[in-house]
């Protein structure tokens, strides 16, 4: 009976053992299963995190190649008004000057104009009566100024009106500094 009782035992114990053994090596292989599948979803993740970044740069990419040729675009059209606008005071300069040169001072009659044969000239009560051609006067144009007009430029420089004077021209939205002006704080002309 010892003898069955210490087999009975040994077979128990090795029975528990497989058993144990079997329930160990399932719980390995669902294991195992778990980690192949979070591997291939890490891998999926991966693979679409990656799929991602490269839309989100090309997207980034399309969207600089996009933004830099509307940047030239711009650069064009401001190049191109800047142009038109050098040649429209240009032009505006040559129609100046050329007004300037076609400038002639009207001529004085070199003789005072004749009053006709039978007029009585001694009488202050009378006006005098001039023909058409004495009246009418060569070139009817005006004065030149003594001073440039406003605006005009010459020589690189750019006339200012009143006590300002010539200032070098520096284009459209130049700036002009005045080394000895500090602000004071005080309102001007209150």
């Amino acid at each position: 009976m010892k003898k069955a009782m210490i087999i009975l035992i040994s077979t128990i114990i090795v029975l528990g053992i497989c058993v144990n053994g079997y329930i160990f090596t399932q719980h390995r292989k669902k294991e195992a299963a778990e980690a192949v599948q979070a591997a291939s979803i890490a891998q999926v993740e991966e693979t679409k995190a990656k799929k991602e970044a490269e839309e989100k740069a090309k997207a980034d990419a399309e969207a600089r190649a996009k933004f830099l040729k509307e940047e030239e675009l711009r650069k064009t059209i401001a190049n191109a008004e800047a142009k038109k606008e050098k040649e429209e005071a240009a032009a505006a300069k040559k129609e100046a000057d050329e007004k300037e040169t076609a400038y002639t001072k009207p001529s004085v009659p070199s003789e005072p104009p004749k009053v006709a044969d039978g007029t009585d000239i001694t009488n202050p009560d009378k006006k005098p009566e001039y023909t058409p051609e004495a009246v009418k006067p060569e070139n009817n144009k005006p004065q030149k100024p003594s001073e440039p007009v406003p605006g005009t430029i010459k020589d690189g420089m750019i006339y200012v009106g009143g006590s300002i004077g010539w200032l070098p021209d520096e284009g459209v939205g130049g700036t002009h500094n005045v080394a000895d002006f500090e602000l004071s704080g005080e309102l001007v002309g209150y």
